[in-house]
């Protein structure tokens, strides 16, 4: 991947790629650091959004991954892993009734995902509110 990058630095897709398999390994810096250089070779690339947006929320900025993960809905709505995420970020800024429509969308897209079981919590945790 590093040498693909290398031959290509300016590739969009390539660079967007390292981001995802450092958002894998919990690299975040790096992850944020590929993908916005990948938004900056092709601003509407859903997938180093929704990398970044991981990232960010993992680093503690929420409203910054919102807004990734708001990008990344608008390019590519049937991403569940996006709402997913997204429900996540809106849930820690204290965006409750979004959470749970995100989560809601999520587990309409994907309702037997591994991570389904842990949504349906999080939305029946929301909804008790």
């Amino acid at each position: 991947m590093n040498h693909a990058i290398e031959l290509m630095p300016k590739s969009a897709d390539a660079l967007a790629d390292r981001a995802e398999l450092r958002v894998m390994r919990g690299d975040d810096v790096h992850a944020i650091a590929d993908a916005t250089a990948a938004l900056e070779a092709s601003p509407k690339l859903a997938r180093a959004l929704q990398s970044r947006g991981v990232a960010r929320s993992r680093k503690g900025d929420s409203e910054g991954a919102i807004a990734d993960l708001t990008g990344a809905i608008e390019l590519s709505p049937g991403s569940a892993e996006c709402w997913n995420h997204r429900g996540f970020a809106r849930e820690k800024v204290g965006d409750l009734a979004g959470a749970a429509s995100d989560f809601r969308r999520f587990l309409e897209l994907a309702p037997g995902s591994p991570e389904a079981a842990s949504v349906r919590r999080a939305l029946e945790r929301l909804t008790k509110e």
